[in-house]
């Protein structure tokens, strides 16, 4: 319950006073010995201080929490901190930290014979080696996502792999490979129904238009990312409705 408590002030944004829910939750599931509690509190504490910028003290209590699981054995519990540590650690530029915990939780799937969950940590240390401008360490970790995709049923994550890799060929100056594998992704997106995924994918093809100075083809992608906000969530609309209007203003400048 004081869990709970915590983790409603911390939505209202009272971290202080969710730090001191789970304080006296931690203190009370270490009298009953409750480990796995204790773990769940310490993440909690970790989430709090992240959303305050506070990315070592958020590493610490990762930390603790991964401890204890991986004490107690529960090895999707130790999957789930080291992939709050990853990002921790992603948060703070530190690329090869970030990596090697992504690489942990990769094998920690591994011995549990979860292909299609770590087919994820394929596509996110791509993402890591591309923000970080690693570009063929990206590109090997790609290749090895769609060769496991291959073996799956999942055009969700096959499209998604498909997008970052035209993201990757934009970053590296191929404009031409970049819309064929937008496009593709975008198809899948399409074929499956994932609207939020043809949104982000639409809005990235209008920049790329942009970039290479295709107004006609920008305009023609952003008409068709705004026909379909209409029929969109209003959730969903809201997130994106800022965006094209920055988009439609870089077009009409």
């Amino acid at each position: 319950m004081l869990d709970q408590l915590g983790m409603a002030e911390r939505k209202r944004g009272e971290y202080e006073r969710a730090r001191e829910y789970y304080q006296q939750s931690l203190d009370i599931l270490e009298e009953i010995e409750d480990r796995r509690g204790q773990g769940f509190v310490l993440q909690h504490f970790g989430i709090a201080v992240s959303k305050r910028g506070e990315f070592n003290r958020a590493r610490e209590y990762y930390q603790q929490s991964l401890d204890i699981f991986a004490d107690i054995g529960d090895r999707r519990g130790e999957v789930d901190k080291l992939n709050q540590l990853a990002t921790v650690a992603r948060r703070r530029r530190n690329f090869d930290a970030a990596r090697e915990f992504l690489e942990r939780a990769s094998e920690v799937l591994t011995d549990l014979d979860d292909r299609e969950a770590n087919i994820k940590y394929h596509r996110e240390r791509a993402a890591l080696a591309r923000e970080g401008s690693e570009y063929e360490r990206a590109k090997r970790h790609l290749d090895e996502t769609q060769d496991r995709l291959a073996t799956l049923e999942t055009p969700l994550r096959n499209g998604r792999a498909m997008a970052l890799r035209g993201r990757l060929a934009a970053d590296r100056g191929n404009p031409d490979a970049a819309r064929d594998h937008l496009q593709e992704a975008l198809t899948i997106f399409e074929d499956i129904g994932a609207l939020p995924d043809v949104l982000q994918t639409l809005e990235q093809l209008v920049e790329l238009a942009r970039d290479q100075g295709d107004t006609d083809q920008a305009r023609e992608r952003l008409l068709q990312t705004s026909d379909l906000l209409d029929d969109a969530p209003e959730a969903l609309a809201d997130i994106h409705r800022d965006r094209i209007g920055r988009l439609r203003t870089a077009l009409s400048s």
